[in-house]
């Protein structure tokens, strides 16, 4: 019997890559191991790093709790130690608890996690944005109240993590991701690595909205009680958009799954 938190699957071939780690232990430990697993992901997917050409890595899930913010941040700060670069945690969850509020609650044990005062990066989020009842935005919803995203440094890392400013809506207004490529495009020349945390796909259509702008996109799946047909639909739906699906990181494993289960999927 094999235990493992977490493998992932390579797309077309699905061959299963098992990435060895303990579920047991103090909270540091787990994270230590989860950190040393993305480092390895990250050199799986060997995601080409020039200057002026940045890259983009989407993470999605089918259903929510299936542990994709968790993988997601994990992977934007072992990509800081890999690629040896500035890296943006963009986190496109506009409900729920946010990777900024992680961060902020992370510094109260670890003051090098904790997040600074918002940054000019050079780029404007501002189009990536549609507000309810509105087209594309073009300007600020509240030009009193700031910008709808801001950016932060994670202590003195390399690591820049996003926040969605929901207070710079007006009262009622909602906000989806629009498919502006001129947004990515912006990020691109700007940043040379960008980590993409996109709700899960039955709570939002963002994800797959920004799928096929993205350089690779990952699947998470919780291992364990995720169900193949509603896995499989959302695989589909990510290719038909004509996005590339890089492969299925497999979360919360626990035992040997036979390889003829890995093909299913």
């Amino acid at each position: 019997m094999r235990k493992s938190a977490l493998s992932f699957l390579r797309t077309p071939e699905y061959a299963p890559a098992a990435v060895p780690s303990s579920s047991s232990g103090p909270r540091d430990a787990d994270e230590l191991a989860l950190l040393g697993e993305m480092q390895r992901l990250f050199a799986v997917l060997n995601p080409p790093l020039t200057e002026g050409a940045g890259r983009v890595v989407q993470f999605i899930s089918a259903q929510p709790g299936e542990g994709t913010s968790t993988i997601a941040r994990a992977f934007a700060r072992a990509a800081t130690l890999q690629a040896q670069q500035y890296v943006t945690l963009l986190d496109l969850n506009t409900t729920g608890p946010s990777q900024y509020d992680w961060f902020q609650q992370a510094a109260s044990r670890d003051r090098n996690l904790a997040l600074g005062d918002p940054l000019d990066i050079g780029v404007d989020a501002t189009p990536l944005w549609r507000l309810s009842g509105e087209h594309v935005v073009t300007e600020l919803p509240n030009a009193a109240r700031g910008p709808l995203m801001s950016f932060h440094r994670a202590g003195a890392s390399r690591l820049l993590v996003s926040r969605f400013r929901h207070e710079s809506l007006r009262d009622g207004q909602t906000a989806q991701v629009g498919n502006q490529p001129a947004f990515w495009d912006n990020l691109r020349d700007r940043i040379s690595f960008t980590v993409v945390d996109t709700p899960a796909a039955s709570r939002s259509v963002d994800g797959l909205v920004v799928s096929n702008l993205a350089d690779l996109v990952v699947l998470v799946v919780e291992a364990e009680s995720s169900r193949t047909p509603v896995v499989a639909d959302l695989r589909d739906m990510i290719v038909a958009r004509g996005a590339n699906l890089a492969g299925i990181v497999l979360n919360k494993r626990r035992f040997y799954i036979p390889e003829k289960i890995y093909r299913r999927l």
